[in-house]
């Protein structure tokens, strides 16, 4: 085969003290017909020719945009200027594990009516955890599916959907994935969570995701005013569920607030009490080590 079969484009804008480790994790794949293709929109970071002079160029491109524009625009920027027939986008702040390509690369080509591949998501940095992204137009719309962050996709699927609309501020990937589910593509699930997300606090999860969601919404209203109205009951459900969570949550969080506040108030009123008496004092201490231990 000439050239690469995979694609990774990674967008770069922010994240420079992580952009090396994400190219590094995918020349560390244990599949190795892939190239990289980093795009770069000029703003505060350094030039990625910079960043990764120690990374091994042989699978590298650089395209370094005129301007700066968005994430989808530099995603499709990317993905037309590759050679590979299977595209894999990823965040610059990212990671994959070793056997992501080998294990989703073998599922498409043992099937040839597959258009992407997805894996379950593992979390870390700030928050560890892991999550299984849900393949389906409700689960993208509400949300209630997790995000699908990546797939290894077709080419013929990117031109079939348009690309990335470089007009959403966030959640440009949603929409792309969601005109795929609603073009009818077959997709295949990885229950082993090969792609890792990084959580810290300028990644896009560390913003609010009610906020986030809500500005979905009102492109999707702007944009696919179809889908809203089909899914609008499950929206408003979700909303509804998800407000009686944080409520709960708010009432647990403010009782405990008062009990420690109540405590506390108790432990000062002894110390004053206790002035100079040492065994009274000795007590305060014991109940201070108890209450945070």
């Amino acid at each position: 085969m000439n050239g690469p079969l995979v694609s990774v484009v990674i967008p770069y804008y922010l994240h420079e003290e992580y952009l090396e480790a994400a190219v590094l994790s995918v020349l560390a794949q244990t599949y190795a017909n892939v190239e990289v293709v980093v795009v770069f929109d000029p703003g505060k970071s350094s030039p990625p020719e910079q960043v990764l002079k120690n990374v091994p160029q042989d699978r590298l491109r650089i395209i370094t945009q005129a301007e700066k524009s968005t994430a989808p625009n530099a995603r499709n920027v990317g993905v037309r200027s590759s050679a590979g027939e299977l595209i894999l986008p990823m965040d610059a702040d990212d990671l994959l594990a070793p056997t992501y390509l080998e294990k989703t690369v073998a599922l498409m080509l043992n099937d040839p009516s597959l258009s992407g591949v997805y894996t379950a998501v593992k979390m870390f940095g700030d928050r560890d955890e892991v999550y299984d992204p849900e393949w389906s137009v409700k689960g993208i719309v509400t949300g209630t599916g997790g995000a699908l962050i990546c797939m290894l996709y077709r080419r013929s699927m990117f031109d079939a959907v348009g690309g990335y609309n470089p007009r959403w501020r966030v959640g440009d990937d949603s929409e792309f994935f969601m005109k795929a589910c609603r073009q009818g593509f077959k997709i295949a699930r990885l229950q082993e969570p090969l792609y890792l997300y990084r959580r810290h606090p300028a990644s896009t999860t560390a913003r609010s995701p009610q906020r986030d969601l809500m500005e979905m919404a009102i492109y999707l209203v702007q944009d696919h005013p179809d889908v809203m109205m089909e899914h609008l009951e499950d929206v408003i459900r979700y909303k509804e569920e998800r407000y009686c969570k944080l409520e709960e949550e708010y009432s647990h969080l403010h009782k405990e607030f008062h009990k420690l506040l109540e405590q506390f108030n108790e432990l000062q009123a002894g110390v004053q009490a206790a002035g100079d008496n040492p065994k009274l004092m000795s007590r305060i201490k014991a109940k201070v080590k108890r209450l945070i231990t």
